[in-house]
């Protein structure tokens, strides 16, 4: 695959997934590659990936999981496109609480902050923790920022944060939480 310097990774981790994409830098952001694998934790996991030539490839990597599936990735992105190549990575994450509601840059406090959070999206908090702190590893010192999913729910006009709450919730702090907020984001815009 041709290299682009300065290119901008974006990572999904899901329950069962992680989808990815680069982007390389320039006037406007362009897309140069983007993949899934799918089925993690599940029997027939695979690896599917399309790149900016349209060279479109799956491939069975057997049963992993979230750990193995993302040393997978990271070991083919450095084969594929040189991990010298990332400038920045951005991350979708479930939630962040009710202390951080807009993109985070990642530090020493968001990871305690989600790491305290992780029972409430068992399915999904542990995974995403995990894949920042791999690519704290394989990247140390590269910029990485996190985007809620929840953000797009903080935003929304207070009638409708409170409509479904019996108002003593409500004195006690319980807020209206909703998900996939950063797909429900992008099809408003």
């Amino acid at each position: 695959m041709e290299k682009h310097p300065g290119q901008l990774l974006t990572i999904n981790g899901g329950s069962s997934s992680i989808k990815f994409a680069l982007y390389g830098q320039g006037d406007a952001l362009k897309r140069t590659l983007r993949g899934t694998i799918d089925r993690i934790g599940l029997r027939g996991a695979a690896f599917t990936f399309t790149n900016s030539a349209h060279r479109h490839e799956t491939h069975s990597v057997g049963d992993v999981d979230h750990k193995a599936a993302a040393k997978l990735l990271f070991d083919w992105l450095d084969k594929e496109i040189g991990l010298a190549s990332i400038r920045a990575i951005g991350h979708r994450v479930v939630t962040g609480g009710t202390r951080y509601l807009v993109p985070t840059r990642v530090d020493a406090d968001l990871l305690a902050e989600l790491r305290r959070q992780s029972e409430s999206a068992p399915e999904h908090l542990p995974a995403e923790i995990a894949m920042i702190d791999l690519c704290s590893e394989r990247l140390p010192g590269l910029p990485q920022i996190v985007c809620f999913d929840t953000t797009f729910h903080n935003n929304m006009p207070r009638v409708a944060k409170i409509l479904p709450l019996p108002r003593r919730y409500q004195a006690q702090g319980v807020v209206r939480r909703g998900f996939h907020g950063l797909s429900c984001t992008y099809l408003m815009e």
